[in-house]
């Protein structure tokens, strides 16, 4: 599975009457992706993963963690360091955040069972990803000053923006809100955008892979 795997490894108050700028033939277009559907027995499988993870279910969920689950690329991985280090006992495990994200942004059909989010299995090549970030929401406001939910510079939605310099200054109206990025969607609009609704290829991707006849969690990680 290593092997394999590491080759793989290389989202406001007030909303502008301009619109977004996403177009269908944009390579910046990113939306949504989930393949899952088209088999019916991992669909299935998917289904009553989302149950667990709605219920907060640490057994249930454990029960599908494959024993050799990939955690990290220093090698402390296995279901007993997942245990460890998620601690899905807790409901304010951090777990479940991340799962529910991932399963809700789509899974595609991969050589090696199913990957997702689709951030990360289906990120376009052309957009670095250490400098890329996807806006998550159909209507998100880029902001020329982030302390202003008025400065409305353009909606975005389903886009692919770089990330500017952090080391840009930001405002000088008020203290630059630590939730807000700053952003170039490469269309003439530099500004900010509230952190949550931006995803990077790089945040965390689980693969699902059928073991001994059952599905199983086989890779939760993140980073490169």
């Amino acid at each position: 599975m290593t092997a394999k795997y590491l080759a793989w490894v290389a989202v406001a108050a007030m909303l502008a009457a301009t619109g977004s700028c996403a177009a269908e033939d944009d390579p910046h277009h990113f939306p949504p992706i989930d393949e899952s559907a088209s088999d019916p027995d991992f669909n299935a499988f998917k289904e009553r993963l989302e149950a667990i993870v709605a219920a907060r279910d640490a057994d249930a969920l454990i029960a599908i963690v494959a024993p050799d689950i990939k955690i990290s690329f220093g090698g402390d991985d296995g279901q007993a360091e997942f245990i460890s280090g998620w601690q899905p006992e807790d409901p304010n495990s951090p777990i479940w955040t991340e799962l529910s994200a991932i399963l809700s942004l789509g899974l595609t059909k991969e050589e090696m069972g199913w990957t997702g989010p689709y951030v990360f299995s289906r990120w376009p090549d052309q957009f670095d990803a250490f400098e890329y970030l996807l806006v998550l929401d159909k209507e998100t406001p880029l902001l020329a000053d982030p302390c202003d939910p008025a400065s409305v510079l353009v909606t975005l939605g389903d886009a692919i923006v770089r990330q500017a310099d952090p080391d840009d200054g930001g405002p000088s109206a008020c203290d630059w809100p630590l939730e807000y990025t700053s952003v170039d969607d490469e269309k003439g609009h530099k500004g900010y955008i509230a952190t949550d609704r931006m995803r990077s290829p790089l945040d965390y991707r689980a693969n699902f892979q059928k073991i001994d006849g059952e599905w199983r969690l086989a890779f939760l990680v993140a980073g490169d």
